[in-house]
């Protein structure tokens, strides 16, 4: 389709967000988004909804849609068309998620986003009602997937449930060792320091980075956007992922945690993650992963961690933590328990592994002026 390519500064802009710190919010109907999404709620709004949140700090570049009317704080901006006339809301969310703001970041210290840097980007601006009909497809899409991840996530909080009351079950009886992680651990190892890799080191359809947001519902799923060149990752080589591996975030939500499968070997391990390889001798992988993704376990690694405004776990604390020691008989008939219900989990990953490439297929085809 021939539609004019303009600049995104032409399209919209970035509005910044007002500090609101927790102890100031008071529990209302109105959501409070951070640069990573929903942080709160308050008594009172600062923009009228719907709209749109930007990641401008620390999360950079990540895109949110708020329904109603809400309060982005100063880590975020909000995006206001500059024609609301001529521009539909839910096609410019897409838009931006489509462009790859994540990669404007230049800051040294915490990463952060430039609007003026972003105001330069181009897209394609087809007339509104194609935008209409752009958004009802993505919308449809991205509810086909939203639905899948709710069904997985019950079965994955099944899985935990069942596996903390088998691990109680284990203590109680007296088969269970309590050892430090390291050592059933070869190595616990975080991802690369920021000056190491940085968001303009990311290209598009190469090796796979795998930080937090890759991390989900016990599996990794990749971002064709995040990745890095051969090159780059040869520079890296340390930080590279080896099935058995088990992969979990280290900043942010506590607990997110994967087994490193053959497919997703060659990865590299992103800055806000942190890599263990289990000493298959002594604990299988994913036992070692259901344990981390314990609630129990995330109350400890959160006490663990530090941070005002994002908790940061690193690798002396995590080795430091407390691991169940199963005999590998025990250890065994422990697995097979939680297997069924394990099963049920990978089956909703890889349904939700196709359904989120459906969603990016269709997204790049739509602004590419193919759908």
């Amino acid at each position: 389709m021939s539609w004019p390519m303009v600049a995104l500064g032409e399209v919209c802009t970035f509005e910044y967000g007002k500090s609101l710190p927790a102890k100031q919010r008071e529990e209302g109907p109105f959501k409070v988004y951070g640069s990573n999404g929903e942080v709160g709620t308050h008594s009172a709004a600062l923009v009228q909804g719907p709209g749109i949140v930007v990641g401008r700090k620390g999360s950079i570049g990540e895109v949110v849609f708020a329904d109603s009317d809400f309060w982005p704080i100063d880590t975020t901006y909000f995006a206001k068309p500059k024609r609301p006339e001529e521009i539909s809301l839910r096609w410019l969310y897409y838009a931006l998620k489509s462009l790859g703001l994540t990669r404007l970041n230049k800051a040294t210290g915490i990463p952060g986003l430039n609007r003026n840097d972003a105001y330069e980007l181009t897209l394609s601006l087809p007339p509104l009602d194609e935008q209409k009909r752009i958004a009802a497809i993505l919308d449809k899409a991205d509810a086909l997937r939203r639905a899948r991840g709710k069904a997985l996530d019950l079965s994955v909080r099944l899985e935990s449930a069942l596996f903390e009351s088998s691990l109680r079950e284990f203590t109680d009886t007296g088969q269970i060792e309590w050892v430090s992680l390291s050592k059933v651990c070869r190595a616990i190892q975080i991802g690369p320091f920021g000056s190491a890799l940085h968001a303009s080191d990311y290209v598009e359809g190469a090796v796979p980075v795998i930080n937090p947001k890759h991390i989900l519902n016990g599996a990794i799923v990749p971002e064709s956007k995040v990745t890095i060149s051969q090159q780059k990752a040869a520079q890296l080589a340390s930080y590279k992922l080896s099935p058995g591996d088990v992969i979990m975030g280290r900043r942010g939500e506590m607990g997110r945690a994967a087994v490193v499968e053959e497919r997703h070997a060659g990865s590299l391990c992103g800055t806000g993650s942190i890599v263990m390889r289990p000493d298959e001798g002594l604990v299988s992988p994913h036992f070692l992963k259901r344990y981390l993704s314990s609630a129990s376990t995330v109350r400890e690694l959160e006490s663990l961690a530090s941070g005002v405004t994002m908790l940061n776990l690193n690798a002396n604390k995590l080795a430091g933590l407390k691991f169940p020691l199963l005999k590998r008989d025990a250890q065994k008939r422990f697995e097979q328990r939680v297997e069924t219900v394990s099963r049920g989990s990978k089956l909703g990953g890889k349904h939700l592994q196709g359904l989120n490439n459906l969603f990016t297929a269709l997204q790049h085809r739509a602004f590419a002026g193919e759908l």
